[in-house]
């Protein structure tokens, strides 16, 4: 399969409308014969009665073209997308019947010769329904067409065995005279007209043996005609069955491992040297092939060398283990997605797309591109009005006046421009992160503090349920749940009833840690270094309090630098040298310094369900992952999650 030309998904599309136009057309035809009391062929009617499926497919398949932006080779001599041609020869392999591992079958088997761009398998569940509801359609329409064909059947017969009871002399040039208007007489027209004439007399008998004989001509006859048709009926309902039940499954076929298991790029950049590719959840996995899609699109270079080249890069650094600084560089996103881009595009001199070089271009100076731009637009609107103002005789002393009232009411409309084209150029960039969703790893162990003020015990309880319910939306053995609480402001250092609310708050931490501590099972290495399994008891729950300091500022006793103090005093007590910060602490306090990731939230804000997970995930990712450099211990790089 060689392709002949590029084309993306508008190709696509313009084949959907006019499938969908065809499938509505051929529907009304059904409906409309069924209102006129018809008999509608089997197949016809299975599809009749499943058009709200083949309408969410429809609409599924147009939502998945509608914003790709895929370029699709051809395929000769047709001109079809090549994917559309291979998906119509999966959908007829077995007669509509599909299945995954059939489509696996399919799609490895054209690698060799020609492998599939990474657009193509991203377009291929669009175009197996394009191929399974145009095989409905030709069903629909041979179903429509059997319908006239049956009417017009009928109607001939009627007046036949009119003339026969009434005139049957004339019989015979009713026939001839049907003959000349009904050419060719398809097998549905002659089955109907020999149920309905068969057994009706001998003179109808013998216009049924002119008509044989007419069709013995074209090497055919009644028999032959009718088994023909029932034949027909028989493939249209298999093929109507297998289609509307494959497109049934398409739903539950995941398309992402699919396209994986088939893709020569996807091979390649799980071979990335840090060995993070393989980990990381499937959306991140997308948008790296999409960055090695846009490169190959721009660079003029086959996917597979975009790929080789980042995965080149990437293998001649080494690991911080092996005495490398930055671990980044051995990732191969660092040149996908990262800094390292520059250097991959110096080996691939890409044309980048307008749009990517303005954005590029602006995100090196923005404070300087956004003032020039609008600087731009004022004076140019400002320069319209005057040159106006100037064609109509003004005098220039009203020329410099409008001048400057004009520069004052285009600012305002500059800066709309302006903004309006930033949303244009600037496309939000999703966060990549690991895949957690079977449990957070051992070593991104995560702790999930939620700042609040203790007021008192009612408080303390909705507190604590609160914490419970973030609890039950994220389990996970490798993730804690702390309230890191201040007691509330105070004329004093210590109030008469401090001790009873932190006392009351401790005895609720405990009661969650008694109600879902649980015993972890992981696997492990004995002493001899041989596999094991150990047995580690959870609980879940912490609380962290702090004691009041003097705030000269406010006049009162509050808790140090309220949450930003909260942040560093736990910091402090996760190295293991802040202890004595907190005065009141709850709940089994072992394994914290291990925690490598903290999650920071006040009492008002939700933790949605694996959210804690998801969150994990994007912080142990090694583009996001904080790089320490210099003796001063800054982070020179990474992004935090608050």
């Amino acid at each position: 399969m060689r392709g002949v030309a590029d084309d993306g998904a508008p190709g696509l599309r313009a084949q959907l409308a006019g499938l969908a136009g065809a499938l509505d057309a051929a529907c009304d035809a059904l409906d409309g014969a069924r209102r006129r009391g018809s008999d509608l062929p089997p197949a016809a009617g299975a599809i009749l009665d499943n058009t709200p499926l083949i309408d969410a497919q429809l609409r599924q398949a147009r939502a998945q073209l509608l914003h790709d932006r895929g370029v699709l080779p051809l395929q000769a001599p047709t001109g079809d997308a090549r994917i559309l041609v291979l998906a119509r020869e999966a959908a007829a392999r077995d007669d509509g019947r599909i299945d995954r591992d059939g489509l696996a079958r399919v799609l490895a088997a054209v690698q060799p010769e020609a492998p599939l761009r990474l657009a193509e398998l991203r377009l291929f569940p669009a175009a197996l329904r394009l191929a399974l509801l145009d095989g409905l359609r030709q069903v629909a329409q041979r179903g429509a067409r059997a319908c006239e064909e049956r009417i017009l059947a009928a109607g001939w017969a009627a007046r036949m065995l009119d003339t026969a009871a009434q005139r049957s002399g004339d019989l015979v040039l009713l026939v001839a005279d049907m003959a000349r208007q009904v050419e060719p007489m398809g097998s549905c027209f002659v089955a109907e007209l020999a149920r309905r004439l068969q057994g009706q007399g001998a003179a109808v008998a013998q216009a049924l043996a002119w008509i044989d004989a007419r069709l013995a001509d074209d090497g055919s006859n009644i028999a032959g005609q009718v088994q023909r048709e029932h034949d027909a009926m028989a493939a249209d309902g298999s093929l109507a069955a297998n289609s509307l039940a494959s497109l049934r499954l398409l739903g539950g076929i995941d398309w992402r491992l699919l396209a994986e298991s088939s893709s020569a790029v996807e091979t390649l950049l799980r071979a990335d040297p840090d060995g993070s590719y393989p980990r990381m959840d499937g959306p991140t996995r997308d948008l790296y092939r999409l960055a090695v899609e846009r490169l190959a699109r721009s660079s003029g270079r086959p996917e597979a060398d975009v790929a080789q080249e980042a995965l080149a890069l990437a293998g001649v650094h080494r690991a911080p283990s092996e005495g490398g600084l930055d671990a980044r560089h051995r990732h191969v996103g660092y040149y996908l997605l990262g800094p390292g881009l520059a250097a991959l595009e110096a080996r691939l001199q890409p044309k980048p797309a307008l749009t990517r070089r303005l954005a590029r271009r602006t995100a090196q100076a923005p404070l300087a591109a956004h003032i020039g731009a609008m600087t731009l637009f004022t004076l140019l609107f400002a320069a319209v009005v005057v040159a106006c103002a100037r064609q109509q005789g003004a005098a220039l002393w009203l020329q410099a006046v409008i001048g400057v009232l004009a520069l004052l009411g285009a600012s305002g409309l500059a800066r709309s421009l302006v903004d309006m084209m930033a949303a244009w150029i600037a496309t939000p960039a999703p966060l990549p992160r690991m895949d957690f969703d079977g449990g957070i790893a051992p070593q991104a162990q995560t702790l999930v503090a939620v700042s609040a003020r203790l007021l008192n015990s009612a408080q303390v309880d909705a507190l604590c349920r609160d914490l419970e319910v973030r609890y039950l939306a994220n389990r996970d053995p490798h993730l804690r749940f702390c309230l890191l609480g201040d007691l509330y402001d105070a004329p004093h250092e210590s109030m008469p009833d401090d001790d009873a609310l932190v006392a009351h708050a401790a005895a609720a931490i405990d009661a969650l840690n008694r109600k879902h501590a649980y015993d972890h099972s992981y696997a492990t290495l004995d002493e001899e270094g041989q596999p094991a399994t150990a047995r580690l008891r959870i609980e879940p729950f912490l609380l962290l309090q702090r004691p009041r300091t003097w705030n000269s500022g406010e006049h009162a006793w509050i808790g140090r630098a309220r949450r930003r103090g909260q942040l560093a005093d736990l910091n402090a007590f996760l190295a293991g040298t802040g202890r004595e910060r907190f005065a009141g602490i709850a709940g089994n306090t072992a394994g914290l310094a291990e925690m490598r990731y903290v999650i920071t939230i006040d009492a008002a804000t939700d933790l949605p369900r694996d959210a804690a997970r998801r969150l994990a995930g994007a912080m142990a990712h090694p583009l996001n992952q904080p790089l320490v450099l210099g003796a001063d211990g800054r982070a020179q790089h990474g992004m935090s999650f608050g």
